[in-house]
């Protein structure tokens, strides 16, 4: 029962930390605004519907693969040109508090592609080396997107989609101050 009841502390302390920060797409700047009428405006119509870490050590027992999916909610497909996909792992505290008290250094992978209407978009990352106890299994190159380096914690992360490819320094772009000022070079959709 203690195994079970650990196992779910770290399977929801992963989906919050993930949650902590989905982030968003822009719609100013890049080529929206240089070719507007051939440019599908992404703002509201893209999000993180799920995003998954195997990574660090142990055997997972749910997925074999990172991954983040993408959905376009809109009618029309969205190329996903100029856009970035941010993550982040969470670093546990070592004194046996099991709350992430940090965060580590944004990482980036630039994204290509097009999103269909009303469908999804993989982004497939590391398989984790043991899959002794796996229970799904995603085959090899299955995403739209496969990236051996995209590897994000078992125990948290975060994630945002920002239009450009700006370096972030900090914890949170979308909150700098816990009073909701973003990053002054970043836009996002989920943030006005």
């Amino acid at each position: 029962m203690k195994k079970i009841k650990v196992t779910m502390t770290a399977v929801i302390a992963a989906l919050v930390s993930c949650l902590f920060l989905i982030g968003c797409i822009d719609d100013n700047g890049g080529d929206n605004n240089k070719n507007p009428e051939n440019t599908v405006k992404i703002q509201g119509k893209v999000f993180i519907l799920q995003a998954y870490g195997n990574g660090g050590d142990g055997s997972p027992a749910g997925v074999s693969h990172s991954f983040v999916e993408l959905y376009n909610i809109s009618n029309e497909a969205i190329k996903l040109e100029g856009v970035t996909l941010y993550y982040a792992d969470g670093i546990r505290s070592t004194t046996g508090n099991p709350e992430v008290t940090k965060d580590d250094v944004w990482k980036t992978k630039a994204l290509s592609g097009t999103i269909p209407a009303k469908g999804s978009f993989l982004i497939l990352g590391a398989k984790h080396s043991d899959l002794s106890s796996t229970r799904y299994k995603i085959t090899d190159c299955y995403g739209d997107i496969n990236d051996n380096n995209l590897s994000l914690s078992r125990r948290g992360f975060k994630a945002a989609l920002i239009k450009g490819t700006a370096e972030l320094t900090v914890q949170n772009p979308f909150d700098t101050d816990g009073k909701g000022t973003k990053v002054s070079s970043l836009s996002c959709f989920l943030c006005k």
